[in-house]
């Protein structure tokens, strides 16, 4: 019997494999036997009706396996390699030995001590059997577990106790594998108790894991196939839409035209209170102008009077110095005539230039008074003048405050109404685009009725990929 495949209907087929059987037949001619060839899909794994998760969990268990068979193939022969070796070294070890126990064992023919030998080397369980053999190949010695025939051995030639070079022997021992052998079995058991012990816990990590995510993608299928139907249905009502669209655009038409004549004479106010306002500002700039210039001659006055009641101040302090110079200098002319009297004929004279000068020092007093009178009256007319400045500096301060303030709101009242002007200018523009835009979407209306319909065709296509999509997670039902 034999299998034919099909490999142009596999490709077709990718999920079943197409072959056919031919039984052996005896028929004479060609006709009966091709009557034993039958045909047909048989399918192994019929892939398409298991769940992404089993498809998931099936690939990975085939990669993992494969990978541990490999490993564990490896590690076999390794340690197989590495036991061999051993056995080998551990053989030639014991030749070393044995060659220079029985060389003068051979070179007396002491065969029982030979036995003694042999019977010592067999005792480890490696060695099969040990055989000591003269210099013409003639065995003196032997000792065996069971029949060596086809076990491996290693020989070595003895030589002389005196001479190294004169041969007197040989010594071949027999060993076996078999405890390499077992110790390779029982960790390849182990290897695999461990493998199946790993791909179990594996198997139930992925299971746990490739569960959580299969249960996201079903409800995220849930969802899709949610969103098909709303698209449907959403089709169907745009094209409803549609129709009342294009009911409602001549009422828009019409509201829009209106609209923009509104916003014509609008605009028109607009620029007249533009103009108003620019006035306004101007006036309220100039009478800034002016109170800040009387306030700059108010702030002058007020430092020429304070200049002046500085000078004054200065005056009064010369006057006291000429009052107090005034009385000193009538002191003094006193003290003249008293000492003009005590001199008598001789002091006569002396007396009348004192009392002269005590004359004119009373005279000085007298108008240096009548001064400081004067200036102190000055000074009080002077701190009026001063008050008045002051309070004419408030009051003009308090003006072109108020000036300030006109002249800013006048200021914010054009920079308004100028963005009102150009806002309504923009909105005009706008109402034009938007009745532009309207009288396109009127055209427009009939082309999203087409596209609703396209759009219900690829909701109906939207919902097959999904139940398609949720085949694949979920796996097919067989027929």
């Amino acid at each position: 019997m034999f299998i034919l495949i099909k490999h142009n209907e596999l490709v077709s087929h990718p999920e079943t494999l197409k072959f056919k059987i031919k039984f052996p037949s005896f028929a004479s001619d060609e006709k009966a036997s091709n009557q034993n060839v039958k045909e047909g899909y048989y399918s192994m794994f019929d892939f398409s009706t298991w769940s992404l998760m089993k498809r998931s969990l099936f690939g990975l268990n085939i990669i993992s396996s494969s990978l541990i068979l490999c490993a564990s193939t490896l590690a076999y022969n390794y340690q197989g390699q590495v036991g061999k070796q051993a056995l080998n070294q551990k053989i030639s070890s014991l030749f070393d030995y044995v060659k220079h126990a029985s060389s003068q064992a051979i070179w007396n023919f002491d065969v029982a001590l030979l036995n003694t030998y042999a019977q010592q080397l067999i005792v480890d369980e490696d060695i099969v059997a040990v055989e000591f053999k003269d210099k013409s190949n003639k065995v003196i010695s032997n000792a065996e577990k069971q029949p060596f025939a086809g076990f491996p051995s290693l020989e070595r030639t003895v030589a002389s106790p005196s001479k190294a070079d004169d041969i007197i022997g040989s010594v071949t021992v027999y060993y076996s594998y078999e405890s390499v052998d077992s110790a390779l079995r029982k960790t390849l058991y182990t290897v695999i108790g461990a493998s199946v012990f790993f791909q179990g816990l594996l198997s139930l990590a992925m299971f746990f894991f490739l569960g959580r995510a299969s249960k996201r993608l079903e409800i995220s299928v849930g969802m899709l196939k949610e969103t098909a139907t709303q698209a449907r249905n959403s089709g169907s009502t745009l094209k409803d839409l549609s129709a009342d669209l294009s009911k409602k655009g001549s009422t828009q038409a019409a509201a829009i035209e209106q609209t923009s004549s509104t916003l014509n004479e609008l605009s028109s106010i607009l620029s007249k209170t533009v103009e108003s306002s620019e006035k306004a500002f101007q006036m309220a700039t100039a009478s800034y102008d002016f109170a800040s210039k009387g306030q700059s001659e108010n702030q002058g006055l007020q430092i020429a009077m304070a200049e002046i009641s500085e000078g004054a101040s200065k005056i009064q302090e010369i006057i006291s110095v000429v009052e107090d110079i005034a009385f000193q200098t009538n002191i003094l002319a006193l003290n003249a005539a008293v000492e003009a009297a005590r001199a008598g004929e001789q002091g006569k004279g002396f007396a009348v230039v004192a009392d002269a000068v005590r004359t004119l020092a009373q005279k000085s007093t007298v108008a240096a008074k009548d001064i400081s009178s004067l200036i102190l009256e000055s000074t009080n007319r002077v701190e009026k003048g001063k008050k008045l400045v002051e309070s004419n500096l408030e009051i003009f301060e308090g003006i072109l405050k108020s000036a300030q303030e006109v002249k800013t709101i006048n200021q914010e009242l054009l920079a308004n109404t100028q963005e009102q002007s150009v806002g309504i200018n923009q909105i005009t523009k706008a109402m034009l685009e938007i009745d532009q835009v309207v009288s396109d979407s009127s055209q427009s209306t009939a082309e999203t009725a087409n596209h609703a319909d396209t759009m219900a065709q690829q909701s109906e296509f939207l919902s097959e990929v999904v139940q398609n999509f949720e085949n694949e997670i979920k796996g097919k039902v067989a027929a």
